[in-house]
């Protein structure tokens, strides 16, 4: 009987899968991703719950669930989408398809409830023929869909990534009903991975894609073992810092501008008297922003958003306050560099961003730091209008900025020209850039070329971009002499993320081969452009 209701799964999944894809379009007319083809929480989908109560429990190995990727019933997988079947060599769980615009793709397992109580976190070792991103979702027995970070998937060897519960939001378009504002993982019955290519377009239609997962570990919370007897279930909350509901460009800069004006009024009282230098909640927020964007948390977890409160009111407390506009802005753009890019609160944070900081440059003229922030902010939005003649402006003005203070702007310039093709007029700029500004001497006085309070790491993440920028231009002995300059900076050894330069630093060949090929779809990302780290790789203290 069980046997029999799982095929028959496995029969509706891949028409349901591709009934149930829908697209949203932003306000300014930008066609962008959701929902994605986790179809077993669509109403009117096949229910998992009656499969899943009759498979049996998985076992705990100190702390740790290993989730099935053989083939063997009745933990298969099932596919999603049309024309594809998961296989599963060596164990391994792999899934091959040709993206289909549109056409939503991946593989689901249903497990029992109770599995994944106390989880928190997933690790998924996961390596794939060409660059791609897969968003990991779970759903529960009632039809709620929660979702993970995206996943970045990357030719070559196997990359392990850490899914902390913490991370995970309400999936709108793919739950029954609305967000009860809390996931109970004790009835998590089924996980998708589910490809997002078809919808971002960052991988185009036609294209083969493979990828296979040698490694999924369900990882427990010991400190939440037993609760009055009986397992106690991890609620994850919903994120409130920002709502879900894209906006146009004009209208929610428009809606904030009035909020900040109403704001204000509201805090006038409060306001220090003129002439008695910042109000005290400007000084208060600058140190909470710098505390987490330091990640001097201890053993809290990172909260991208930790500080916005309080640096709200103290623009509310002092709208006139350049620094507290500047830090407004660059934590906009902090939680939409480093956040998931699947999520269309991104475009949110963008704005809000080009807000504050174009604010904080009316404010502070001065201060030529602010193009190398608000620039690019400005070009991400630009492209998103498809405007390429904008893009095309503003890489001008960038330009110009970087003529005024080749050295503070030259990690930007560097930034734009990465992903461009070796050959090109702008990675040869980005490459010079970074050349430039090493062979320049850096004066006592100037901070931006040195490690400090708060960019402790700066030199490490420079010269490792730089490090990746010779592998890319075909040049592993640079990159190799590079590298050995990093590990000679007396603070490399505190650097959260030296492990990683290492590991580049020990597949130096393996790297090169991949940006040498004619595929520039497996060409490894730079690690300050890596997704989750592009800002913390410099600034991270711990």
């Amino acid at each position: 009987m069980l046997k029999a209701a799982y095929s028959r799964l496995r029969s509706l999944l891949p028409s349901i899968a591709h009934r149930n894809v829908g697209l949203l379009f932003l306000g300014f007319g930008c066609a962008a991703l959701v929902p994605l083809g986790e179809s077993l929480a669509q109403p009117g989908g096949p229910d998992p719950s009656p499969i899943s109560m009759q498979l049996p429990p998985l076992p705990v190995d100190k702390g740790e669930v290993d989730l099935p990727l053989g083939g063997d019933s009745p933990f298969s997988w099932v596919a999603i989408g049309a024309g594809l079947a998961p296989d599963y060599p060596k164990g391994q769980l792999r899934v091959r398809y040709t993206i289909a615009q549109g056409q939503p793709v991946g593989a689901a397992m249903i497990f029992r409830p109770g599995t994944l109580d106390r989880l928190d976190h997933l690790d998924i070792e996961i390596r794939g023929n060409r660059s791609t991103q897969l968003v990991p979702t779970l759903r529960d027995i009632t039809g709620l869909v929660y979702r993970f970070p995206a996943v970045a998937v990357q030719g070559g060897r196997p990359r392990l990534h850490h899914l902390p519960v913490a991370e995970m939001q309400y999936f709108p378009g793919q739950s029954h009903g609305p967000d009860p504002g809390s996931f109970d993982l004790g009835e998590a019955i089924l996980l998708s991975l589910v490809d997002i290519s078809a919808f971002t377009g960052s991988v185009p239609a036609g294209t083969e894609i493979e990828w296979t997962v040698s490694k999924l570990t369900a990882v427990l919370a010991q400190d939440h073992l037993e609760e009055e007897g009986e397992a106690a279930a991890i609620r994850v909350p919903a994120p409130t810092t920002v709502p879900a509901d894209p906006l146009s460009s004009n209208t929610l800069a428009a809606n904030t501008r009035a909020a900040n004006t109403r704001a204000a009024n509201t805090w006038a009282a409060k306001r220090s008297p003129a002439g008695s230098g910042r109000h005290p909640r400007a000084e208060q927020a600058e140190t909470r922003f710098f505390e987490v964007f330091n990640g001097q948390l201890g053993d809290r977890p990172l909260d991208r958003s930790a500080a916005l409160q309080e640096l709200k009111e103290a623009f509310f407390s002092d709208p006139s306050d350049p620094r507290t506009a500047l830090l407004l802005g660059l934590n906009y753009l902090w939680l939409s560099a480093e956040g998931d890019r699947t999520d269309l609160r991104t475009v949110d944070f963008l704005i809000l961003a080009e807000h504050f900081l174009e604010r904080a440059q009316r404010l502070a003229p001065g201060d030529q730091r602010i193009p190398s922030w608000l620039i690019p902010t400005q070009q991400a939005l630009a492209r998103i209008d498809r405007d390429p003649a904008r893009v095309r402006e503003l890489e001008g003005e960038l330009l110009a900025a970087y003529g005024e203070d080749p050295s503070f702007h030259s990690f930007s310039v560097a930034l734009a020209g990465f992903g461009s093709p070796r050959s090109s007029e702008a990675f040869a700029r980005g490459l010079g850039a970074l050349r430039r500004a090493i062979t320049t001497a850096c004066p006592d006085d100037d901070s931006t070329c040195q490690n400090h309070l708060r960019w402790p790491h700066n030199l490490e993440g420079f010269l490792t971009f730089l490090a990746d920028y010779e592998l890319k231009a075909g040049n592993p002995a640079a990159a190799q002499r590079t590298f050995e300059m990093v590990k000679s900076i007396p603070d490399y050894a505190s650097w959260p993320y030296r492990a990683e330069a290492e590991e580049r630093r020990a597949n130096l060949a393996f790297y090169a081969d991949l940006y040498a090929n004619d595929d520039p779809t497996d060409d490894p990302a730079a690690l300050v452009m890596t997704s989750g780290h592009s800002c913390q790789v410099c600034h991270r203290a711990e």
